[in-house]
């Protein structure tokens, strides 16, 4: 989850004070840590919903972690090993989500409409927090479990890299293990793509910020012009963004990604290298001394 939480997400909660936050999308529980901060500060709940890796390891490693933090929060913590559909229409009312798990157009809008079934059903409007509107998934559907996708909402798609301002995947590019879409933009495509149709169709009457940072946040919140509401106006205020400034945040945004993702990498190598020679040096120094 790569919310901008000392810039964006941390004011805003202090402002909304939210006392039932769910998280869809919780990997390795980084920001699930971050959640339960301003609820142990607000002496709120959290549903976290996560069906954990398909890699064996993997998800080893992550109930581990899970196992770790409802010990640490007995009565505070509810963890969902389970995909948001159709958990979400089970869990609510709620007063904050954020959304960072299945990065395509189809999870994500459902998401959204079962957030919105939740509001009008308990008339509670959330704030709503949505993960990766920007590069490189805004625009270009990534299926996590393909086959939790009906085929018609599933683009043609395979495994390769993105590189900004490329639509097709490449060889050896950043992101290269993800099943993605095989052409970045159209209709029904992405995670931006769906936030913006959401928001076309809902009945609910939302003020939206997209946030430039890192993979890029949507942020959906009810409009209110009472007094008490006056923070949140000026929060919403604080982000708003002209459009040439806005694509170039954009832009910039992506490049920094592109270049993290490629890097990261190969640090990661190279670290693994440097341990080998230096495993082999030692080796051979003991050989020498004997």
């Amino acid at each position: 989850m790569s919310f901008a939480w000392d810039t964006v997400v941390g004011p805003l909660i202090d402002i909304l004070k939210p006392t039932t936050i769910v998280e869809v999308g919780a990997e390795h529980g980084v920001g699930s840590r971050r959640l339960l901060e301003f609820c142990r500060k607000y002496d709120g709940k959290m549903h976290v919903i996560d069906p954990l890796s398909p890699d064996q390891d993997g998800a080893r490693h992550q109930a581990e972690i899970f196992a770790t933090l409802l010990r640490e929060n007995p009565g505070r913590l509810t963890f969902h090993r389970a995909r948001s559909l159709p958990l979400l229409d089970e869990i609510g009312p709620y007063d904050a989500i954020f959304i960072d798990g299945d990065h395509n157009w189809y999870t994500v809008i459902e998401e959204l409409r079962a957030v919105e079934r939740m509001a009008l059903k308990h008339g509670v409007v959330p704030l709503i927090a949505v993960d990766d509107v920007g590069w490189p998934h805004g625009r270009r559907d990534a299926y996590f479990a393909p086959e939790t996708i009906p085929a018609e909402h599933r683009h043609p798609s395979g495994r390769g890299g993105a590189i900004p301002g490329s639509s097709a995947l490449v060889e050896g590019g950043p992101f290269g293990g993800l099943i993605q879409a095989e052409h970045e933009g159209g209709p029904r495509n992405g995670v931006r793509t769906a936030v913006e149709d959401f928001l076309r169709e809902t009945s609910l009457d939302l003020a939206c910020r997209m946030i430039p940072l890192r993979a890029g946040s949507a942020i959906l919140l009810p409009r209110d012009d009472s007094p008490a509401s006056a923070p949140v106006r000026h929060w919403l205020d604080a982000w708003s963004i002209g459009e040439t400034q806005m694509s170039v945040l954009w832009d910039l945004s992506a490049e920094l990604l592109a270049l993290i993702n490629t890097v990261g990498p190969m640090s990661s190598e190279l670290v693994a290298l440097r341990q080998r020679v230096a495993e082999a040096e030692s080796g051979r120094g003991a050989a020498n001394q004997r």
